[in-house]
């Protein structure tokens, strides 16, 4: 469940710290509602994960911002300042521009920002999915109590696991498959207490069918959003760079002695012209690179994809509930691990590099 992070932790995280009126309202699953070693695990990744996404960010948006600076100063001179002069530090300040981006790339990739976010919101992003599958405990567990005992074990027991296989660094990631994390089917438990299914089942579906649903709808929206307006735009540039870029081709065909032909070489007017055609195009191309590198449109797709099939999920979990509940909690987990997988191969692929 990866958000953006100018929205409320609070809002975002709530599944993994619920309220005090939820957790009073089924206090014999406390032990599932509030797993604080797991909260306090995820509270570490989720902290380092806000932070090297706003670094990731911010460092590849100013050398985007940079360089555009850069190549319209560069853009005039080459264009502009023969008809209109230019002041003496303009080239000193379009170097300081061209500098400044270039030294954003270069921390961009000498402190593995997108690399160390992609590592610790993998790792947050596991533990919420553990906390989840936890309650499938509930086949094992006759009473409140041999519930609470159980979490707490396969709580030490997991969490080291899941620090054992994070040691792999990089290769955790790219071998990750949710098939080896949660198998699809699982056997009935002998002792199960039908009440507290029916009553987890209830649970399960304010915090984990819910609030999944809500939080897939809202950033599906937030990304087509941030990407409405960069598209468009990106076009339109690359359009109307193409249409100058014919038309100053198309000048050299037009007689010598006509009046266009005359108009468009006239003393200001082709460089103007040229002027706008480069400008068009760097700006097409830094839109396109500023698209790829926050991976808006990929997150959309991701979210309108699985935010669907939370919905069929949900609609058909209360038709077997709390009869196989343990299989409708196997099917969104796995459903969530999946979701990891793939948000892991778009960051993969989106990058602020030139």
């Amino acid at each position: 469940m990866t958000a953006p992070a100018d929205l409320s932790q609070e809002t975002t995280n709530r599944d993994i710290n619920p309220s005090q009126d939820l957790v009073a309202a089924y206090p014999d699953l406390v032990c599932l509602l509030r797993n604080k070693p797991v909260s306090a695990a995820f509270a570490a990744y989720e902290k380092t994960a806000v932070f090297w996404k706003r670094a990731y960010t911010f460092l590849g948006k100013l050398s985007l911002v940079a360089v555009l600076l850069a190549m319209v100063s560069f853009d005039y001179q080459i264009t502009l300042k023969a008809v209109y002069g230019a002041p003496g530090f303009l080239s000193g300040l379009a170097a300081a521009f061209a500098a400044a981006g270039l030294i954003s790339q270069a921390l961009l990739a000498a402190t593995h920002a997108k690399d160390r976010w992609l590592a610790a919101r993998f790792a947050a992003e596991r533990l919420r999915c553990f906390k989840f599958q936890l309650f499938t405990l509930l086949e094992e567990a006759p009473d409140a109590a041999a519930l609470s005992n159980l979490v707490h074990r396969r709580t030490a027991e997991g969490l080291a696991a899941l620090k054992a296989e994070l040691q792999g660094g990089r290769a955790a990631i790219l071998e990750f498959s949710p098939f080896d994390v949660l198998p699809l089917s699982g056997h009935k438990g002998l002792h199960s207490n039908g009440q507290l299914i029916e009553r987890a089942a209830a649970l399960y579906d304010t915090l984990r069918f819910s609030v999944e649903s809500q939080h897939f709808d809202t950033y599906r929206r937030a990304h087509e959003r941030e990407t409405k307006i960069p598209s468009l735009l990106a076009e339109f540039s690359f359009m109307a760079g193409a249409v100058l870029a014919c038309i100053g081709i198309l000048t050299a065909l037009l007689p010598v002695d006509g009046s266009l032909h005359h108009l468009l070489t006239s003393h200001g007017v082709m460089e103007w012209l040229d002027f706008f055609t480069w400008m068009l195009f760097v700006l097409s191309a830094v839109i396109a690179i500023h698209e790829r590198g926050s991976a808006h449109q990929q997150n959309a797709e991701r979210y309108v994809t699985y935010g669907r099939e939370i919905r069929r999920l949900r609609s058909a979990a209360p038709r077997h509930m709390p009869a196989s509940f343990f299989e409708s909690v196997r099917e969104m987990e796995h459903l969530m691990l999946r979701e990891i997988q793939d948000f892991c191969r778009d960051v993969k692929h989106s990058n602020y590099l030139f």
